[in-house]
């Protein structure tokens, strides 16, 4: 990272609850409209991290989901988590470990989605609110 100065957001940051859908979506392009703005009216170069928050019960939800049996199929469409990576994330020992592993899943598919839309992120900074 340089060191001249930045122009940064302060944002809600994602929850992430299975698949990207347009609530995401809409929070991000706010914040990068809000943050290209300002951003050019002080004539400084953009800063916007990417995180999530990923603490609370969406998360240990879509995990006890997840070890059903019942409506598997539904499940890992509804959550967009393939077989594989069901039994990778499941066979971690502990629920922290677990979380991790949804969570870094999550980041993923949500980078794609936000490269997509063409968003000033700096993807090299990811944090998550449990780490």
């Amino acid at each position: 990272m340089t060191k001249e100065k930045k122009y940064t957001v302060n944002v809600a940051y994602t929850t992430p609850s299975g698949r990207m859908h347009v609530g995401h979506g809409l929070g991000c392009i706010i914040s990068d409209v809000s943050l290209r703005y300002g951003a050019l009216r002080r004539g400084e170069e953009t800063f916007f991290g990417f995180g999530m928050h990923s603490t609370g019960k969406d998360l240990i939800k879509i995990l006890g989901k997840l070890g059903e049996q019942e409506d598997l199929e539904k499940t890992l469409e509804k959550y967009n988590i393939s077989r594989e990576k069901r039994e990778e994330i499941l066979s971690l020992g502990t629920l922290p470990e677990q979380v991790d592993a949804l969570v870094q899943e999550y980041r993923g598919q949500y980078q794609k989605v936000i490269e997509k839309m063409g968003l000033a992120v700096d993807y090299d900074t990811f944090f998550s609110t449990h780490q």
